[in-house]
């Protein structure tokens, strides 16, 4: 899924840094066919999220309950099964859940890293 959603995100990312119309046109392609705006509550969520990351989810603040499931994940490979493709993932997926300049995004991920913080005290100083 962080994967997926880091794919989108380049074009959505180079589209708000940019403006550029092709990156406009494939993710409005991509949207149409995720989301039926038209349908849900007049027009939400809309097709194109200005200013804001939002990857596959239909407002940038759902990132980061997305995120919240997946940044624990990628810092499982990293730590215990030391894989060097995670950690960039795992760094550009932290640059997406600043780009969405979502509170709920921000404050989920401090707190995951405060959890893991105090967990890897915890199981160090534990003997």
């Amino acid at each position: 899924m962080a994967v997926l959603m880091g794919i989108y995100s380049l074009f959505e990312i180079w589209w708000i840094w940019t403006g550029n119309s092709y990156c406009e046109q494939i993710l409005i392609t991509i949207n149409r066919n995720l989301y039926t705006p038209e349908f849900a509550h007049g027009w939400w969520p809309p097709l194109l999220w200005k200013g804001q990351v939002r990857s596959f989810a239909p407002e940038p603040s759902f990132f980061g309950i997305y995120s919240a499931f997946i940044i624990p994940f990628l810092w499982y490979r990293i730590f215990y099964e030391n894989r060097k493709l995670e950690f960039v993932l795992l760094i550009y997926f932290v640059f997406m859940v600043f780009m969405t300049k979502a509170r709920t995004a921000t404050v989920i991920y401090f707190g995951e890293v405060a959890c893991l913080i105090l967990i890897s005290l915890w199981l160090r100083y534990d003997n």
